[in-house]
């Protein structure tokens, strides 16, 4: 699966199940133009490591790496770099 399906797929959950469906762009700040919230985060979370087969460690859950989709999706490659080594 490459970076690009994973970003589609990741962006389409936010836009249909967290943020009604509003549209927007992969260096958008998510968090600051209020598209996902923490409950929004938590609920990303899971649905990241069940769809990736990852487990996203405590100390990655910051609001840096859950800002845009570009960083939610190098998020997501780090850490099933680390699942293979």
């Amino acid at each position: 699966m490459n970076s690009e399906s994973v970003q589609e797929q990741i962006q389409h959950y936010i836009q249909d199940e967290l943020n009604d469906g509003i549209a927007f762009e992969r260096d958008t700040n998510l968090i600051q133009q209020g598209l996902i919230d923490s409950m929004g985060v938590m609920k990303l979370i899971v649905f990241l490591e069940k769809r990736f087969g990852i487990d996203i460690e405590l100390e990655e859950i910051t609001a840096e790496n859950f800002e845009t989709l570009d960083h939610i999706s190098r998020l997501v490659a780090k850490t099933r770099e680390k699942r293979t080594e």
